[in-house]
């Protein structure tokens, strides 16, 4: 973004441009973007699972545990 302050004193006249050159860098970008994206969505799910088998685990502990009070 290039934005050209003249006359400086008036902001209100100042040119603002945003130069996008399409090809290779909007692709790259858009690669880089759905990269960061997958590899959010995989962190996210590994922790997900990971979760919900210590879950079970707790579970299976609990239902296995006597009860004295039963007694």
């Amino acid at each position: 973004m290039i934005v050209v302050p003249h006359p400086p004193e008036e902001p209100s006249h100042w040119v603002s441009k945003l130069y996008v050159t399409p090809g290779q860098t909007i692709l790259a970008t858009l690669i880089a973007l759905l990269g960061t994206l997958a590899l959010t969505l995989l962190v996210i799910g590994l922790l997900h699972w990971r979760e919900k088998r210590q879950d079970r685990r707790e579970r299976m502990q609990e239902a296995h545990r006597f009860n004295f009070d039963a007694m």
